[in-house]
């Protein structure tokens, strides 16, 4: 896996970083996937997280981050479990 550090500004001006892994190439687009941690509040420790994901890549025990969930596909699984009385629907 490679990566590289990234720096974004908070709405109050302070600095913040990010680990940014490549995690591959999109199959379905054919672009490079990424992904990203932090924020951290200094670029030793975004230094750090990247060295820990590299070690875990070639420990093999990598497992990438889980695609965002909306809250449409959220609720949809969480009602199918949920028993309510007619008189709440």
């Amino acid at each position: 896996m490679t990566g590289t550090i990234a720096t974004k500004r908070t709405a109050k001006g302070e600095l913040r970083w990010y680990a940014v892994a490549s995690t591959g190439v999109d199959p379905a687009t054919n672009r490079r996937r990424r992904a990203w941690y932090g924020p951290f509040p200094s670029e030793e420790l975004a230094q750090q997280k990247l060295w820990d994901l590299n070690r875990e890549v070639s420990e093999q025990t990598f497992v990438a981050p889980a695609k965002k969930v909306t809250v449409r596909s959220f609720f949809l699984v969480w009602i199918e479990g949920v028993r309510l009385r007619p008189s709440t629907v």
